[in-house]
């Protein structure tokens, strides 16, 4: 049987002290109604935490006498704050509105602000820090509003941190609604005083601007804490008892605790009752009981299994040895030295036994093989598990077949343990709630997991993502991708009780709505006469994560007058896209009696380039005869469109008087003919709409010119 112990590389409450509203609670408060030059209403506080509001009317005296001639108004200031030696999480909200009275000129401002130091905190070693920060706005024309934080070293008036800071204003940014800003992974801060200052302040300028104003304001901030791995390290303790010691080369023995890193050349010395569980970083696992001393001489990781080595020597005591990674690479160097001889570590568990008061030593081999060899005789044993074995300098004493039940019986009395509580695991998430409409997150999201233990301590905590591959948890991690996830995890204790999974659903959608279409007769540059226009036409759209909420299409009119539609699609996480189309009515461009251009010469000498003459069109024989003319020149388009007026009149039973042809219609019957152009030498450069599209001047003009 094999315990497990994995550690993660970082761990949760690093600050040695902290602070919530800095040293002196220095968070004030204030709000306040008034007009040109009198308080109305005023309030302030500067407790951390706390919600202040003030309003009227009615109006305290002196200003009681006003009763409603000065309208109404609102100013709150409030903040949620909690923190720990694991970090803070803050909400500062503002919010003011004003409404003037019935008479010109009678109207108050609302003012709400709050800031100072919101939380401080002590480290004393590197740590990590993940700090994601918001500000959202809604405000009216008149509403006002102001808002910066920053993470500052020493004190309020320190440098600021990494660049983290924020400041919006709508002075400078009027359309102002939302922005954040999050710490890029891996961001380390050095031991010392830090402290988070913020502000967020507005005002609802009604008595300056004579309207109905508000403004709303909201600053969020999470901010957490994981203490920074020692980059030379080459192992971490995981447990430890009674009293164990380290000792560093060259220097004194210092008391071992849990998460205390280990190097090459350290010597672990454990007392009586005192025990010590180490973790390298190829995972191998090293257990030593009560007075035992062990050195580690030499110790080289390579990954890619090229240059990995490592070298233990035990001196006296008993320990338990797992291989990690080194253990199991093809060409590795592996040994662990006694008193009596070596041992070649091929890939193992096992236990050894160096009891002071005999001369030999017991090697008691669960997993793997072993290779022994005595100091002093030059020839080794070849042990594979499950095997006993007893050597001294000389010779190997004893090789024979070892019991499961003997060896669980002396692990047990190495890795004791009274541990039967699982360790408890919580999640947590930056966003702290999903930004996004129906529990959907629109934006990456931060993962991180915190285990306590009270007894034995958190040896690991392990996660997957929808069902994938466990990974150990080490630090706070990013989610990004699009989908409806799930986050399984559990913590392990150092006496190896396991904890029943729990799960935590993770929705991301940060992709608007795609494939967005009109249905409908409308098409973009259409133009219709008055109640000729088809039908609103609706939209549709895919999301492939989240869904579509919604679809639908403004815009639409039916009046003479220029119409732009647009099809708004929202997926139910929030996320929007929007096209667009163009189109025009007109009140009425009619087509005319047969021979109307000809029979009105002041029009067609003021519009044409050059005169029709008395030919009428009114056959389609004739009109192919001018179709196929080079002579037509400029007039070519006009009397294309004359034989299509005829055309139409002809087909709806109609020989004089005004029917209902539009350019359109035009167009796609001189499409019909096949016309290519004025001439039978010109380039086929023009389709028939584009033709009658280009003289819809002077068709207009004459339409409207005689029409009855």
């Amino acid at each position: 049987m094999v315990l497990l112990f994995v550690v993660p590389q970082r761990v949760f409450a690093q600050a040695s002290s902290f602070e919530v509203g800095g040293p002196a609670h220095q968070i004030g408060h204030s709000v306040d109604i008034l007009n040109c030059c009198t308080h109305f209403a005023i309030t302030s506080d500067s407790t951390p935490q706390t919600s202040i509001t003030v309003s009227g009317p009615p109006w305290a005296p002196p200003n009681d006498n006003a009763a409603n001639d000065y309208g109404s108004a609102t100013a709150t200031s409030s903040t949620q704050i909690s923190g720990s030696t694991a970090g803070a999480s803050l909400t500062a909200t503002v919010s003011a509105s004003a409404t003037p009275g019935a008479l010109p000129g009678f109207a108050l401002n609302a003012n709400a602000g709050q800031g100072g130091t919101y939380y401080s905190f002590v480290l004393t070693q590197p740590s990590y820090i993940d700090l994601h920060a918001s500000v959202s706005t809604a405000h009216s024309a008149g509403g006002e509003f102001a808002a910066s934080f920053s993470l500052r070293a020493g004190s309020a008036g320190g440098g600021i941190v990494n660049g983290i800071a924020l400041d919006v204003n709508s002075g400078s940014d009027p359309g102002f609604t939302y922005v954040s800003v999050h710490t890029p992974a891996g961001t380390v801060l050095s031991p010392g005083t830090y402290v988070l200052i913020a502000a967020v302040s507005g005002r609802a300028a009604a008595y300056l601007t004579g309207n109905a104003e508000n403004f709303s304001e909201t600053l969020t901030v999470n901010l957490s804490l994981h203490a920074a791995p020692d980059e030379d390290a080459i192992g971490v303790v995981v447990c430890s008892e009674g009293t164990a010691t380290i000792t560093r080369p060259g220097g004194t023995a210092q008391s071992l605790t849990v998460g205390t890193s280990i190097h090459m050349g350290d010597i672990i010395e454990t007392k009586n009752q005192g025990r010590a569980c180490l973790l390298f970083i190829d995972d191998t696992q090293f257990t030593v009981s009560d007075k035992t001393k062990l050195a580690i001489d030499i110790y080289v990781f390579d990954p890619t299994g090229n240059e990995s080595r490592a070298q233990y020597n035990v001196f006296e005591g008993a320990f338990r040895y797992i291989s990690g990674k080194i253990g199991k690479q093809p060409n590795h160097d592996l040994d662990l030295l006694m008193p009596y001889g070596s041992i070649g570590i091929r890939g193992t568990e096992f236990i050894g036994v160096l009891d002071p008061a005999v001369s030999y030593a017991d090697v008691y081999l669960d997993e793997g093989a072993l290779d022994i060899t005595p100091w002093h005789s030059g020839v080794g044993l070849h042990a594979e598990a499950l095997r006993f074995v007893r050597f001294d300098s000389g010779q190997i004493l004893e090789s024979s077949t070892l019991s499961q039940e003997t060896y669980d019986a002396l692990k047990q009395q190495i890795v004791p343990s009274t541990d039967n509580t699982p360790p408890s695991t919580t999640i947590s998430f930056v966003p702290t709630v999903p930004n996004g409409a129906n529990s959907w997150y629109t934006q990456d999201v931060s993962v991180a997991l915190a285990a306590t233990d009270t007894e034995s301590g958190v040896a690991a905590t392990t996660y997957e993502i929808d069902g994938g591959q466990t990974l150990t948890y080490a630090s706070p991690f990013t989610m990004s991708t699009d989908g409806a996830h799930t986050v399984t995890f559990r913590s392990r204790d150092q006496a190896g009780t396991l904890e029943t999974d729990h799960s935590a659903g993770v929705n991301i959608d940060e992709t608007k709505p795609t494939k967005m279409a009109f249905v409908g007769s409308i098409n973009n540059g259409d133009m219709f006469l008055v109640g000729t226009v088809p039908a609103a036409p609706t939209c549709t759209a895919t999301d492939a994560t989240s869904g579509v909420a919604s679809c639908t299409v403004t815009g639409y009119g039916t009046t003479a007058g220029s119409y732009t539609l647009v099809a708004n699609a929202i997926d139910r996480a929030g996320n929007a896209d929007a096209i667009r189309l163009s189109y025009a009515v007109s009140a009425g461009t009619l087509a005319h009696p047969l021979g109307y251009w000809r029979s009105t010469p002041g029009v067609m000498t003021g519009l044409l380039p050059e005169p029709l003459g008395s030919y009428v069109v009114d056959t389609v024989t004739k009109a192919n005869a001018v179709l196929a003319s080079p002579s037509s020149k400029n007039a070519y388009e006009m009397l294309a469109a004359q034989l299509l007026v005829a055309e139409l009149n002809r087909a709806n039973g109609t020989i004089a008087g005004c029917v209902s042809a539009v350019i359109s219609d035009a167009g796609n019957l001189l499409l019909a003919a096949e016309y290519r152009g004025p001439g039978t030498t010109s380039a086929p450069a023009k389709t028939a709409k584009t033709a009658v599209t280009t003289d819809t001047v002077r068709l207009d003009a004459f339409n409207n010119a005689g029409c009855p």
